[in-house]
């Protein structure tokens, strides 16, 4: 059982390091045989690891089976960005108020991480370290239901920012400063000035995938 979820697991990483790296578009459709083949795994964990991928919102699995990547309008691109500055902005606002340096470390240290993934041109570390800064953020307000919601606001993020990303270095390396940036206004527990970051981070993203959507 344990090695049955444990390859369930990993093919759900590898799925997602694919989605990240550009191998699957918005609106492309998947199929699990050739999922299947390319993992050199049977169906099952194939399958398992898209029903995981669904739940984040990550893929759109159909009553039929089909599956695809989903592909999002303008206006669910705004939605999407909307959610998660309100979700982060509560996030900094609870670090400050609590005055949590511990928080604050974590934080610094993924972002150190993530600088030096920029620095070695290691695209897809510096992506998965991005949401997992993000991620370990929204974590640290302690509640999981903000935190489920985050996931699947996360999820659906996923494609959109790797097509905003990719073929911008120069934004890249700006994500990077901007989040080391952060980091040091949470340690200065500045609200407004942690608030006011967050959401120049967002929506100065939100504007990068409009314009190459």
């Amino acid at each position: 059982m344990t090695i049955k979820k444990n390859l369930d697991i990993i093919v759900y990483e590898k799925i997602k390091d694919s989605l990240i790296n550009g191998e699957y578009l918005p609106g492309v459709k998947i199929s699990l045989d050739e999922l299947a083949e390319k993992y050199g795994v049977s169906r099952t964990p194939v399958i398992q690891a898209t029903k995981l991928l669904a739940n984040e919102r990550i893929l759109d699995v159909k009553c039929n089976g089909s599956i695809s990547v989903p592909q999002y309008n303008d206006k669910q691109i705004r939605d999407i960005c909307t959610a998660r500055m309100l979700v982060e902005r509560f996030a900094v606002m609870e670090i400050c108020d609590r005055k949590d340096r511990e928080a604050v470390q974590i934080l610094k240290e993924s972002a150190l991480l993530a600088a030096d993934y920029y620095q070695q041109g290691d695209y897809l570390m510096f992506c998965k370290e991005d949401l997992h800064f993000h991620k370990a953020m929204v974590s640290m307000t302690e509640n999981e239901c903000l935190c489920d919601i985050f996931k699947s606001i996360q999820g659906r993020l996923l494609v959109a920012m790797k097509i905003a990303l990719c073929p911008q270095p120069r934004l890249i390396k700006s994500s990077s400063n901007e989040h080391l940036e952060l980091c040091e206004r949470l340690g200065k527990f500045d609200k407004a000035g942690a608030v006011s970051l967050i959401e120049r981070h967002i929506f100065s993203l939100r504007g990068k995938i409009l314009e190459l959507a």
